[in-house]
């Protein structure tokens, strides 16, 4: 068994066809992301091979309002927490593992860090929800795992109980040797010491990162600046200079490790804290 770590954000789909796919509301009774069905929360081995082991459920406060382009109020209802695991009997072959987080209970980094392994190996010793995507906005992280003894293990634990899942998906995937697509509608728009990059990710099953490329020139060359190890649409550039304009363009990893061409490119000049757009 190998591990490749690469994460994922988002709830995305893909048009591939599975022949293994199963997916869990965690601590819920079921629900959507873009068609995709979710199954209620199921203890191991459920009637399917795959299941949770330990841990209990989290509700977080009815008043809750969550963010993404997902909508994803239907699987966020509902946690499973604490220190607990998924077990699923699968044939051997290679999986795309996907995880999906909110955070709706800390307001601030290093309040909730958990570790994450899969198949017993650590793929995060402090994974951190609120420092990847702030409050109440969900995202996804994604991990390929190449099995060859029958079985994928994803556990969670802390010293706290403070782990947190919203659901959990599995597929089985192959190397088709092609690259994920590009990020779409690329957006920069310049703030006061920062520029906020926003764009809709790609639908690929190999979907897992962002990198961010900028530049000071139309023309280059681009340096890359950011590396997002998930899928989440959105990052802040506040390495800048104001009064400067940044030129930026973004590609998708996948996977097996293969890079997408580069997306639009977009510009933004930095503002300073005495400049204002307002009337």
């Amino acid at each position: 068994m190998r591990l490749i770590p690469w994460l994922l954000v988002l709830f995305t789909t893909s048009s591939q066809a599975f022949s293994y796919e199963i997916s869990f509301d965690c601590g819920g009774t079921g629900g959507f992301v873009d068609g995709r069905v979710f199954a209620a929360d199921t203890a191991y081995p459920g009637s399917e091979g795959a299941g949770f082991l330990s841990g209990f459920v989290a509700t977080p406060s009815p008043n809750a309002s969550f963010g993404g382009p997902f909508q994803p109020p239907s699987i966020c209802s509902k946690y499973r927490r604490g220190d607990f695991s998924y077990q699923f009997d699968v044939p051997n072959g290679d999986y795309a593992v996907t995880l999906y987080f909110t955070e709706y209970q800390f307001h601030g980094p290093g309040l909730r860090q958990f570790s994450l392994r899969l198949n017993r190996s650590v793929q995060e010793a402090e994974f951190d929800i609120w420092e990847r995507s702030r409050m109440y906005y969900a995202f996804s992280a994604r991990y390929i795992v190449q099995v060859t003894e029958g079985e994928i293990t994803a556990s969670f634990g802390s010293p706290a109980e403070t782990a947190l899942l919203a659901a959990i998906s599995v597929q089985d995937i192959q190397d088709d040797g092609l690259p994920p697509t590009a990020p779409a509608n690329v957006m920069a728009i310049g703030s006061y010491g920062a520029v906020n990059l926003s764009w809709d990710l790609p639908t690929e099953i190999n979907a897992c990162g962002v990198t961010v490329h900028r530049s000071t020139s139309a023309t280059g060359p681009f340096d890359q600046v950011a590396v997002r190890t998930d899928l989440a649409p959105f990052w802040v550039d506040q390495d800048v200079v104001v009064g400067t304009t940044y030129y930026y363009q973004l590609t998708t990893t996948g996977l097996y490790g293969n890079e997408s061409l580069l997306s639009n490119m977009v510009s933004a000049s930095v503002l300073g804290t005495d400049e204002s757009t307002l009337p």
